[in-house]
């Protein structure tokens, strides 16, 4: 389906920067660099420096989505399973339940009501 299409595509395409099909810390930090370059801006540069905080958020986001266990009475975390990377099974899996049901930008989590306005910032 489409939207899988566009999830794999963000999965392989944008985060996965060394293409090892997992997205680690480095696959962050090389994808907060990569858009620093492209917008011209500096290391203290208070946009690069709000979106590395959004991608630092996201991430650890994805970390404890994977970090889920399903109990029989639904999700829990379990503390001792904090993963240190994500796989593109469990990368749909999170955007799957976040986009389920929503029906505007205020029903998703700030990291992600933010990140669309830190895409522009980049491109502009």
């Amino acid at each position: 389906d489409f939207q899988k299409q566009k999830f794999t595509y963000y999965f392989t395409d944008v985060f996965d920067h060394n293409k090892d099909r997992v997205i680690t810390i480095e696959d962050i930090q090389a994808l907060n660099e990569r858009m620093r370059h492209y917008a011209g801006w500096s290391d203290d540069n208070e946009y690069y420096l709000t979106m590395k905080e959004i991608h630092a958020d996201f991430f650890e986001c994805l970390l404890e989505h994977v970090g889920k266990i399903e109990p029989e009475y639904g999700f829990e975390f379990d503390v001792d399973r904090i993963p240190d990377r994500v796989e593109m099974y469990q990368w749909l899996n999170m955007w799957g339940n976040l986009v389920h049901g929503a029906r505007s930008m205020n029903q998703f989590p700030i990291w992600l009501q933010i990140l669309p306005k830190i895409l522009f910032k980049v491109i502009n």
